[in-house]
């Protein structure tokens, strides 16, 4: 996640998704895998890049509002208003429902030694204690959202490195589906072999192999570019977790093509 991000199409299906969780009272922790911005400026200040996809707050041509119309105006007012784009005005806001709690330091080694003795102890070092403290934030937290910048890491991503701070280890997630906290991780789909169904039944079959929560179900939003939700269902909550989902893909995110399940 970057600050540059927030408010674009892909937040508006995610905080959709999230609120509709909540609606069935299960209670939300968020954890932003908080980077540096990386989207370019304009002279005027407007952002350029993947940062600059909030057309759909001026011309909605894919009846996203209907999904949720608070959403949609809370956001217009944050984005298009007070260009007021940072994690911290999603929570100063309450773009996410009371009682939500919060994970936002970043996760960056901008500050650290990339080479020499002992550099890449002290990063690990740093995303353990960035890691432990997410842990403490949302140990009251029915449902733990886990926002990477890019998702899921695969075999060469290295922890310690500027590209991996960009996700989520599922070595990771398994500290919260240990002590029976149920997920969901954003994963950023690219281009892949084989399409979306396949690389959504790979990570689905490796989470839950190895995690072993109750069940997972993999969610795809399909504005703009393709996003998915992996929902790994844990503990007492996984049921009403179970019909909180059944409900998002009876509504109109579903209805209008926006989301679909893998």
């Amino acid at each position: 996640m970057q600050d540059c991000y927030v408010g674009d199409i892909g937040d508006f299906g995610k905080y959709g998704l999230l609120r509709a969780l909540a609606a069935h009272g299960l209670r939300l922790g968020i954890v932003w895998y908080l980077n540096p911005d990386e989207a370019g400026q304009t002279e005027e200040g407007e952002i350029t890049g993947d940062g600059s996809l909030i057309k759909y707050l001026r011309e909605d041509k894919a009846r996203l509002r209907e999904c949720d119309p608070c959403l949609y105006d809370r956001l217009q007012e944050m984005v298009l208003e007070d260009n007021d784009r940072r994690v911290a005005a999603v929570r100063r806001r309450s773009i996410l429902p009371d009682g939500t709690t919060y994970h936002e330091a970043p996760l960056s080694f901008t500050h650290m030694p990339s080479i020499g003795q002992g550099a890449k102890q002290m990063r690990l070092d740093h995303r353990a204690d960035w890691h432990e403290t997410a842990l403490q934030v949302t140990a009251s937290s029915d449902v733990v959202f886990l926002d990477p910048d890019n998702g899921l890491a695969g075999k060469s991503a290295k922890p310690h490195t500027k590209q991996g701070q960009k996700f989520a280890f599922v070595s990771e997630v398994e500290r919260w589906i240990e002590r029976g906290q149920s997920a969901v991780v954003y994963h950023h789909c690219g281009r892949q072999a084989g399409g979306m169904d396949r690389l959504a039944s790979i990570w689905a079959s490796h989470l839950q192999s190895e995690l072993n929560p109750d069940w997972v179900r993999t969610l795809c939003f399909h504005r703009q570019s393709a996003r998915f939700y992996f929902i790994l269902g844990c503990g007492e909550q996984a049921q009403a977790l179970n019909m909180a989902i059944d409900a998002f893909m009876e509504s109109p995110w579903a209805g209008h093509g926006h989301f679909t399940e893998k």
